[in-house]
């Protein structure tokens, strides 16, 4: 497979471009990467720039166009889609709508109106969602749909008093679609968006060392490696949804005092003096705690056979030549209906998800995407 890589810029290309994303495609197995002249790929207004960039892509014989704007940069590889034989494929990133709400842009036509949908609510067993439309932020599009189109199926829609009606991305998915072909959005292939601030990252840390009333009533602070008051709001959300009759941590921490707050507790800790630590800040929860020490890699015998739900904050170290988080994960899958992961975001969390749970439960939920968020994961029904 010929792909034409395009980079939508305005005189220079960003670090992460360089750096990440440029040697990633350029790895891709099985895709031969042609890639367009840089300084040609800036033109005012946009929907031009596309369409001259399809022009000269049609003047190949490449089979795919991959269109990225500069600022958009791809945590996976979106080399890898052309696999997929699929015409339009959009992986996600997110947006400012009306110069407040942040969305996806991967929409549906409701009511003849746009809506976006909210990809972290999406089932992670497929890879690709039939929509309406998709951003153009980072999109692949097939041969076959461009000599349809031609270079003017980029061009945005004027009203009546030639005020912008549809803009580009819209209009082209929808002639698209008018047209036969199919658009999809990767919902694995998630983007980075750097505009005004990194829309993965504006709330992906915390300041260290603060405090909010649920942690000033237990004395402890937010931050470090512990959950953040952000994680906790979303746990607690949880835990009001599910009611569940006991939970099992697997990793003390922060955690243990809130959870003690509000359920009876189970908590799993390889370190005895973190975990004495972790258990004299819950002395004052309303619930009692029971600390279980283990190994991190074989299950304490003092386990219930069951939890109503288990938050996985631990072990820490890698999964595989001693303690780490895949004996835990191994362990919520086998005693639980309901599992909270947190640092999600991280590469080996991701992994462990996706080889662990995906199988047998669906990811409901997810407060961000960043590595030192929280997800929630419910057994299929």
């Amino acid at each position: 497979m010929k792909l034409f890589v395009s980079i939508l810029n305005q005189g220079w290309l960003r670090r992460e471009i360089v750096q990440t994303v440029l040697p990633r495609l350029f790895n891709t197995p099985g895709v031969e990467i042609v890639l367009d002249d840089l300084e040609r790929c800036y033109a005012h207004p946009i929907c031009s720039n596309r369409s001259q960039i399809t022009k000269r892509f049609l003047e190949t014989d490449c089979d795919y166009l991959l269109m990225l704007d500069d600022d958009i940069i791809p945590i996976a590889n979106p080399a890898e889609l052309v696999a997929t034989g699929k015409d339009v494929i959009g992986c996600p990133a997110m947006v400012r709508k009306d110069s407040r709400a942040v969305v996806w842009v991967a929409y549906t036509f409701v009511d003849g109106k746009i809506a976006p949908l909210d990809i972290a609510t999406i089932d992670l067993r497929y890879d690709l969602l039939e929509v309406d439309a998709v951003g153009s932020g980072c999109i692949l599009v097939k041969r076959s749909v461009l000599e349809k189109l031609g270079p003017n199926g980029w061009t945005i829609e004027f009203d009546e008093d030639g005020k912008c009606k549809t803009g580009t991305d819209i209009v082209f998915c929808r002639r698209a679609k008018e047209a036969g072909f199919g658009v999809y959005c990767a919902v694995k292939y998630i983007c980075e968006h750097i505009k005004e601030l990194g829309m993965l990252a504006f709330s992906s840390m915390e300041f260290v060392d603060y405090t909010t009333l649920d942690s000033s009533r237990l004395g402890i602070t937010w931050g470090q490696f512990a959950i953040e008051s952000r994680d906790w709001e979303f746990i607690k959300a949880r835990l009001l949804e599910v009611n569940p009759k006991d939970v099992l941590e697997i990793g003390a921490g922060v955690s243990t005092a809130l959870f003690s707050e509000y359920v009876p507790l189970d908590s799993l800790e390889t370190d005895p003096q973190y975990a004495q630590e972790a258990l004299s800040k819950a002395a004052g929860g309303r619930n009692g705690v029971q600390m279980l020490l283990w190994d991190g890699t074989t299950p304490n015998d003092a386990l219930k056979p069951s939890y109503g739900l288990i938050f996985i904050d631990g072990p820490r170290g890698k999964c595989s030549g001693g303690p780490g988080r895949e004996a835990a994960f191994k362990l919520a899958a086998e005693r639980t209906d309901h599992i909270l992961v947190h640092d999600s975001g991280r590469a080996e969390e991701i992994e462990l998800s996706n080889r662990i749970l995906l199988p047998n439960f669906e990811r409901v939920r997810a407060n961000g995407y960043q590595p030192s968020r929280t997800s929630y994961w419910r057994r299929r029904k």
